[in-house]
């Protein structure tokens, strides 16, 4: 079956009588504040392609989920809660990470954190955007460039971790490997 976004998010906000019964008792567990520490955003207009290799993961049945869009599951899946999101745009390289970051940075709402999604291949546009008064950390993927990073190295070159280390910004990583077969690249 081939089922757009879109359709897919008209069907998911649809809840029958037992998913309402399931969600208004995880309600009564949950706290009233949330932390959503890992919330991918970014626009439909920010995907331009997505490789083959890319539309094999899970990940692409998402491209883009904006921040009216979360800010809409939150209210229908999370009634009554306050959420703080750390937002960050999504890791596929046919991504404009630029605009998506520039979206984050200018129209997450004041209580969410954002984290800039660093670009390998342009330490000069990373480096400057750690400045932004919004960034709140910063997140680079082994998967983001081409071929696959095998080391940290690779992908969160030493010039742009520097930058973040002198402004005090913690950094967001995915292992290229299991941490048992790169514990020293990650030391």
């Amino acid at each position: 079956m081939n089922l757009s976004t879109e359709d897919y998010y008209v069907h998911a906000y649809k809840f029958n009588g037992k998913e309402i019964q399931i969600r208004d008792t995880l309600m009564e567990w949950l706290p009233n504040q949330i932390i959503d520490a890992h919330a991918h955003c970014n626009l439909r207009s920010h995907v331009i392609e997505i490789s083959d290799k890319a539309m094999g993961h899970m990940l692409s049945t998402f491209p883009y989920f904006s921040i009216r869009d979360s800010v809409k599951l939150r209210k229908s899946f999370f009634p009554g809660k306050t959420i703080q999101s750390l937002r960050f745009a999504k890791t596929f390289r046919g991504l404009d990470h630029r605009a998506a970051n520039k979206y984050l940075l200018e129209s997450s709402p004041e209580y969410d954190k954002v984290a800039l999604f660093g670009l390998p291949e342009d330490v000069y546009y990373t480096n400057r955007m750690l400045h932004h008064p919004r960034v709140s950390a910063l997140k680079m993927y082994w998967s983001y460039v081409e071929p696959t990073a095998k080391t940290i190295y690779e992908f969160f070159l030493p010039e742009i971790l520097e930058e973040a280390q002198a402004l005090d910004i913690p950094v967001v990583l995915h292992l290229p490997k299991v941490i048992v077969n790169c514990i020293d690249d990650l030391l």
